[in-house]
């Protein structure tokens, strides 16, 4: 019987519903569903596998690693290698569970089920025989260096430094990465591998599914980030003003400064909040602290993992696109108006850095120290390369940069004198020349921005999303939507979902530094509102923001920001 006409493909979800369906916000949330855990991080369902070779290439016409894989057939085929293969893996479970099974029948592994001889160690010493040098370099990106570290540590040194001889390590949050700290907490997108998936889930069930995920427990910050990042204007969580989250503020003072204390809220032991409605994801989750003990375990284990001698690990990390580094948590005055005066009293706000590929900041995919000579560090300049190219590359899609390409090629040929553009051995400088602006909105409305040539870059009413003004970006935390673009000339559009309350918050930032903002707080919404306000420059050119409350033409609310 032909088994694969009875299969029925989970990941990308919704996509198996047809392009258009897939368009849809929560097209995917059945197939997500299917891949839920329980509390214990086992999967819920006995019958989810893996097909051999089966890794995420592209979806709809947007390229991850198609490039990747074509350029490393080319090599087998030409000779230069003997063999490569892409590892499919159950992204979903522990490192433990990844590295220590996989059972392989057919074109199918499942890594639920125990086997004497691990999928992955399998393919690595098959390789590893078939090789001209008898070694395999491992390319690895984002989580799969984590899958990477965890194989090569149970190995052991003497076993390792025998099979492979290179690893390259892209993009990978090797001491978690903050934006993790949302997708738990709220159900944005990094709780799964790529965030280009935050739109064909709902907000409730993204968040639902990563509560249970080894996986997204194990890109928390873990308390080596925290040691080597030590910035308190960029924590990875900030309680600010003078009301509200006064049980965090007596357990952790103002700032989350150490994994205990980050840990200890993700579980409320503070006492500050009770767990919410599964689709209430404006008020933070409350996490699971066996998962939560998993990845404390998992990184005092992971953190300190050097390559033994003869193994020469190449990290390199994304720079110059606009990266989470961290919430911070406000509490607003109550309103005075309309019949929804409460709603959106506890806030939080995603804050950003430059220093990152949009995931993963510096600190953290560059973590290994370079203190063993085996132990290299590389950054990819992402602005640089957008300035020059007009294409803008992020976490997901590093792997479609031909100079990145080139230098995994020549660690592979051995022929490394000279680096590619784009790559340096060192940070590039700061991007003070031009100033950006931030739009963070929490409501029930779509947030879009508009550029003097017709541009757009945020939500529609349809759910589509639009990233098309140059050097802009848009996101979501939970219920709220941000979008950070270059200062210039643009109009901002709100329109009503739901009725409420909305609170629209404005930065200027030169670098890594807010030099001005204004917020608007608690105004009132319905599902017909229209809200609208311009800028011509920096946020002292923002105009007063007009709200037509019933959609009816007429501005119902005119408010004039202050900066």
């Amino acid at each position: 019987a032909d088994l694969s006409a009875c299969e029925d493909r989970l990941w990308e979800p919704g996509l198996d519903e047809g392009i258009f369906a897939s368009l849809l916000r929560g097209a995917g949330n059945d197939d997500v569903r299917d891949l839920f855990l329980d509390a214990q991080g086992v999967s819920a369902r006995s019958d989810i596998y893996v097909k051999e070779k089966d890794i995420l290439d592209s979806i709809g016409g947007k390229d991850f690693y198609a490039s990747l894989i074509a350029d490393m057939d080319a090599l087998k085929s030409g000779g230069t290698m003997a063999d490569w293969e892409p590892i499919a893996y159950d992204w979903r479970l522990s490192l433990a569970d990844i590295v220590e099974k996989g059972k392989k029948t057919g074109s199918r592994i499942s890594y639920l089920e125990a086997t004497s001889t691990p999928y992955i160690e399998q393919e690595l010493r098959r390789l590893a025989g078939s090789s001209k040098t008898g070694k395999v370099t491992i390319v690895a990106h984002s989580n799969g260096g984590l899958v990477a570290k965890a194989l090569l540590n149970k190995l052991g040194g003497e076993t390792a430094k025998s099979l492979v001889d290179n690893i390259i390590f892209v993009g990978v949050p090797q001491s978690g990465a903050p934006r993790a700290v949302g997708s738990l907490l709220y159900g944005t997108g990094e709780g799964l591998p790529l965030e280009s998936f935050d739109f064909l889930l709902s907000k409730a069930v993204a968040r639902e599914f990563s509560e249970h995920s080894p996986m997204a427990y194990h890109l928390l910050p873990s308390a080596q980030y925290f040691a080597d990042v030590n910035d308190p204007s960029h924590a990875v969580g900030t309680f600010t003003g003078t009301n509200g989250f006064a049980e965090e503020r007596t357990a952790y003072g103002s700032i989350l400064d150490t994994a205990s204390e980050l840990y200890g809220f993700l579980l409320a032991l503070d006492g500050g909040r009770e767990k919410p409605f599964a689709n209430d994801v404006s008020e933070a989750n409350v996490l699971d602290e066996a998962l939560i003990d998993y990845a404390r375990n998992t990184h005092t284990a992971l953190d300190t993992w050097l390559p033994p001698s003869g193994i020469t690990l190449y990290q390199l990390a994304g720079w110059g696109v606009d990266t989470v580094a961290g919430l911070r948590f406000t509490e607003l005055p109550t309103a005075t108006v309309g019949p929804f005066a409460a709603t959106h009293r506890n806030m939080f706000s995603p804050t950003f850095i430059e220093d990152g590929d949009g995931v993963v900041p510096i600190p953290s995919a560059l973590m290994t120290s370079t203190s063993s000579p085996n132990v290299k560090r590389y950054w990819i300049n992402l602005d640089v390369y957008r300035t020059d190219t007009s294409i803008k590359r992020t976490h997901r899609d590093l792997f479609e940069i031909p100079q990145l390409k080139d230098f995994i090629k020549n660690i592979i040929k051995n022929s490394t004198s000279t680096l590619p553009a784009y790559i340096s051995e060192s940070q590039p400088l700061p991007i003070t020349a031009n100033k950006k602006l931030v739009f963070i909105l929490h409501s029930p409305l779509t947030l879009q921005l508009t550029d003097s040539s017709g541009n757009t870059t945020g939500l529609s009413g349809d759910d589509s999303v639009t990233e098309n003004i140059p050097g802009a970006t848009y996101g979501e935390f939970g219920d709220v939507q941000y979008i950070i673009a270059p200062e210039g000339n643009y109009t901002l559009n709100m329109n009503g979902q739901a009725s409420g309350t909305f609170t629209l918050e404005m930065q200027e930032m030169t670098g890594n530094t807010i030099t001005a903002s204004s917020t608007i707080a608690n105004v009132p919404t319905t599902s017909n509102t229209l809200a609208s306000l311009t800028i011509a420059g920096g946020i002292d050119t923002v105009s007063a923001l007009s709200v037509d409350e019933d959609g009816d033409g007429t501005a119902d609310i005119t408010i004039a920001p202050e900066s």
